[in-house]
């Protein structure tokens, strides 16, 4: 009978990696009930997240960096615009000056500097 040599097999301990389950999804937004709602999101290592308050005008950027640790959660407001907005409101509210009154100051600058080198001269 022969008998041989036992050698132990060393085995290696691997720490279970929790499982990212994303939360449900509605018509591509993520509706949460206020701000606790989305502080206790869950966001998967490197990704940002759009949140929409269900409760105010309110919505969320959470965020996690690449170690999967939570990043401060971003809260904006937000309203509706009634009307979009008009250049032609900017022009007649007196903003910008048309190409006459433009041509007229280039004008009057002129003359200025010319009397202020006729003065100089003089001198």
């Amino acid at each position: 009978m022969a008998y041989g040599y036992y050698q132990p097999q060393q085995m290696q301990y691997t720490p279970p990696q929790p499982q990212y389950q994303p939360q449900t999804q509605s018509q591509g937004f993520n509706w949460v009930s206020g701000e606790s709602g989305a502080k206790s999101w869950l966001v998967g290592r490197g990704e940002t997240v759009l949140l929409m308050d269900s409760e105010n005008p309110i919505f969320y950027l959470k965020s996690s960096d690449n170690a999967g640790m939570p990043l401060p959660l971003r809260i904006f407001d937000y309203s509706e615009r009634t009307q979009a907005p008009n250049n032609a409101t900017n022009i007649s509210s007196g903003e910008f000056v048309t190409r006459e009154e433009f041509s007229a100051l280039i004008g009057k600058y002129d003359e200025l500097k010319a009397m202020i080198e006729k003065e100089a001269k003089d001198e």
